[in-house]
């Protein structure tokens, strides 16, 4: 009869690692048994969350309606001349010969 302690650890998958990876970074490395790895690939993305956390949370409500509503954020939603679509009117020249009116 097999011994309980001398079974072998289970094997990690490489697709867990990978889609826990994609959740948040260090993830798939802290799931593979790599935590110093997974501290290395997770510091830089909890540092920003972090500093951006602490930004808010000392703004005002009305700073916070003018970080939302700034005009740089404004004219991109709102400024629609750059995303037209372009004259479909071509020369006669650009058509195929069978198209053209002679």
């Amino acid at each position: 009869m097999p011994n309980p302690q001398d079974a072998r650890p289970r094997a990690r998958s490489p697709f867990a690692a990978a889609f826990l990876s994609l959740i948040f970074p260090g993830l798939g490395h802290l799931y593979a048994g790599a935590p110093l790895r997974a501290l290395g690939f997770a510091a830089a993305p909890v540092l920003l969350i972090a500093l951006g956390a602490g930004t808010l949370l000392r703004m005002d409500r009305i700073e916070l309606v003018g970080l939302v509503f700034s005009p740089f954020i404004l004219t991109s939603v709102l400024d629609r001349q750059h995303h037209r679509p372009r004259s479909t009117e071509s020369s006669p020249s650009s058509m195929p010969i069978g198209w053209r009116n002679s």
